[in-house]
């Protein structure tokens, strides 16, 4: 069965992709400032090695209660690692 996407949903697909990989990119930065490998932040975070791994490079959607999860660990707030990842604009 082949389903047609119309124009709007193919953005909103890319955008929602791209969100996904510069939050990954976030965490990775995070995670190797700090010395860590994926394991330590998986066990220090309580989330599984392989959904920590799939979430660096923005393949899954994780929730907000796994994001909190591992900026507990980084002792950031959720809104730092979104303007690290560029998503939230920074008001000075």
């Amino acid at each position: 069965m082949n389903v047609k996407i119309n124009r709007k949903e193919k953005a909103r697909v890319k955008f929602i992709n791209k969100v996904l990989r510069e939050v990954g990119k976030a965490i990775k930065r995070e995670r190797r400032k700090r010395g860590m490998s994926q394991q330590d932040l998986a066990l220090e975070a309580n989330i599984s090695l392989s959904y920590l791994a799939k979430m660096e490079s923005g393949k899954v959607n994780p929730s907000v209660k796994q994001l909190r999860k591992i900026v507990r660990v980084f002792r950031l707030k959720l809104s730092k690692l979104l303007v690290e990842a560029d998503l939230v604009p920074v008001y000075e």
